[in-house]
């Protein structure tokens, strides 16, 4: 895959999807569930490593949901 998106089965209402990489650093960002990450930052490849994302909504039954996980980007 060349996109990152947040997967939204059961979530009724997006709020953000973020990436970061194992410094804390946040490489993206974006409450639009349409719009993935590419592996870069501000148009800079970023390097081959594990990144965490962070994804939150609301189910359909109206509780938060906060889910987190992580990416290997390979070039």
């Amino acid at each position: 895959n060349d996109v990152l998106y947040p997967y939204l089965a059961g979530i009724k209402t997006f709020k953000y999807f973020k990436v970061y990489n194992r410094f804390n650093q946040l490489m993206f960002e974006t409450t639009n569930p349409d719009v993935g990450w590419n592996g870069s930052r501000n148009g800079t490849p970023q390097p081959m490593a594990i990144y965490i994302w962070i994804a939150s909504g609301i189910a359909n039954d109206g509780s938060a949901v906060e889910l987190k996980g992580q990416t290997l980007l390979l070039r």
